[in-house]
């Protein structure tokens, strides 16, 4: 699966938020899922640092049909999230 790629679940994703620390993203997507919202980081497996210290984007992507919803969720979740 390439780093865009959707599970099973998510068949047309945007991109709900940006974070610089993967656990913030988690906190989201949990609260996403609890909700009963689809949705991925792309980014998971790949660290949050690259190499030379370059901090990397993780990306929570959502279903485009999903984002308004999932925009409010955010909203109660992670007011530091840099929406998209």
């Amino acid at each position: 699966m390439s780093s865009d790629e959707s599970p099973r679940g998510v068949g047309d994703p945007v991109t709900l938020a940006t974070f610089v620390f993967l656990p913030d993203a988690y906190v989201l997507r949990s609260r996403l899922e609890y909700e009963g919202i689809p949705c991925f980081i792309p980014e998971e497996n790949h660290g949050s640092i690259m190499p030379g210290g370059t901090a990397m984007v993780i990306r929570v992507m959502v279903n485009r049909e999903d984002l308004e919803a999932a925009r409010k969720v955010m909203a109660d979740v992670s007011p530091e999230s840099e929406g998209d």
